[in-house]
């Protein structure tokens, strides 16, 4: 349905964007915010029966596009790429924002969706039957005013091809408002029409904080009430979309722990490591610390790191994994963090005892920042993942002997690498001082020890 945008202050714009890629967050600006329309076809304009208790519906697919792409006109079919909405050919942009950005746009409007029998994905299903919610772009790309937001078509039945669109450009970066347009824009395919109660998606009143589907009975219209565009006075999101899309799965997932075990005592930056099972799909796995969220992952196999900085002694861990209808379980369990080490001689070679944590110097092995004492695990050129720090390329008096500051390209900030033989048995690295041959032999040999002994040394992180 259609979002307006009333003409905002450059001020106002930038400190939306701010405030919305940092987190999913309502519209707190004063200006009315961007509006979604329907674009009613002339067929059918009927309420569909409800289902009948006990008739399983099929499971439907809503594709969140991020990419765009060219849509011709003609009859609805998300798989053709054609659709009612434009009247010539039109190519829509790309969703412009981040990929942290799209995770939580995928995020919210799956929690939208959650109660209801349908599948969320940003992988496009082909051929397989899907409702496309292209997420990206401008108005202007269908042939639309700047003030539309989102646009769907509509026949009060369900358009099993559609395809939706919200326009991710004139946002300002409201990541929440987007999720609202795409669910209000996908529930006009599904039939539902505008109503009178600001949290709900489907409604045009705002300014009351985020909006979700709700169980009311309600007056349809945009600012004053109306007869309901497919019938009657009044409309129930929850209930229309319960009828045609029927409801979720209610089977919640299985954790099993790998590691730690329960009262283990483990040292700063233990891992933890589970294998999470559903009968769908698992949507992310989530580390909580003494009730705080310390991690997160979406991808097998479930490995999540708890922050180094976690007080001495004993704490309670939860693993909470959710599936893709929301179903969540939870296993708790107990640890004990003790100091991996008191002094440097407690670590292996080439690692340092810092705060109680045996971490990589400049120059040791690494797979994360966690594992390095500058908080700084990265690689380059030749070498292999390691440890290295920040330096100022003009000075690099910050890095270790063996180590010359090299300077970043393409806005990466300068870091201390392995100095690299120069012609005439010097050595050298772009933008750093000379050293003589000598100490480069005696690197390579550290090196060699080094990568010889890296599990050895990491390993006593997580005994």
């Amino acid at each position: 349905m259609m979002r307006r945008v009333t003409t905002l202050s450059i001020r106002a714009l930038a400190l939306a964007a701010l405030v919305a890629t940092l987190a999913l967050v309502p519209t707190t600006a004063t200006a009315e915010p961007p509006r979604g329309t329907v674009k009613w076809s002339a067929d059918t304009v009927r309420r569909l029966p409800p289902v009948h208790a006990g008739i399983p519906q099929p499971r439907r697919v809503i594709y969140m596009n991020r990419h765009g792409g060219l849509f011709l006109p003609g009859p609805n079919n998300s798989s053709a790429n054609t659709s009612s909405i434009p009247d010539r050919s039109a190519q829509v942009g790309a969703f412009g924002l981040s990929d942290d950005a799209w995770t939580r746009i995928m995020a919210c409007v799956r929690n939208q969706f959650a109660p209801f029998n349908v599948e969320v994905t940003d992988v496009d299903p082909g051929l397989i039957p899907h409702l496309e919610s292209v997420v990206g772009g401008h108005p202007r790309d269908v042939g639309m005013d700047s003030n539309v937001g989102g646009v769907s078509p509509g026949t009060c039945d369900i358009i099993e091809r559609s395809i939706v669109f919200t326009f991710s450009e004139v946002y300002g970066g409201n990541l929440q408002g987007i999720c609202e347009t795409v669910a209000q824009e996908t529930a006009h395919s599904y039939g539902l029409d505008h109503e009178l109660h600001c949290p709900d998606p489907m409604t045009y009143l705002w300014g009351c904080g985020e909006k979700s589907f709700r169980d009311l009975d309600v007056e349809c219209g945009e600012s004053t009430p109306r007869s309901c565009s497919c019938g009657g006075q009044t409309q129930n999101s929850v209930e229309l979309l319960k009828e045609r899309l029927g409801l979720g799965e209610s089977e919640p997932p299985v954790i099993r722990v790998l590691s730690p075990a329960d009262d283990d005592t483990v040292t700063p930056g233990f891992s933890v490591e589970v294998e999470v099972s559903d009968n769908n799909a698992v949507a992310k796995v989530e580390l909580r610390i003494d009730g705080a969220y310390a991690a997160a992952s979406s991808v097998p196999p479930y490995s999540m790191i708890a922050p180094p900085a976690l007080p001495l002694g004993p704490h309670e861990v939860d693993v909470v994994a959710y599936d893709l209808s929301s179903n969540r379980a939870r296993v708790t369990f107990a640890i004990e963090i003790a100091p991996d080490c008191s002094v440097d001689a407690d670590c292996a070679a080439g690692v340092i005892c810092s705060a109680g944590i045996c971490l990589g110097d400049v120059g040791a092995p690494c797979d994360r920042n966690g594992d390095c004492a500058d908080a700084l695990c990265a690689s380059v050129a030749q070498y292999e993942r390691m440890c290295t720090r920040l330096c100022d390329a003009n000075s690099d008096s910050a890095c270790p002997d063996g180590y010359a500051c090299n300077r970043g390209e393409g806005g990466n900030l300068d870091k201390c690498w392995p100095a690299a033989p120069a012609p005439g048995g010097c050595l050298s690295v772009a933008a750093g001082r000379t050293r003589s041959a000598p100490l480069f032999a005696g690197l390579a040999l550290v090196a060699l020890v080094v990568l010889v002994r890296r599990r050895a040394a990491l390993g006593r992180r997580a005994r």
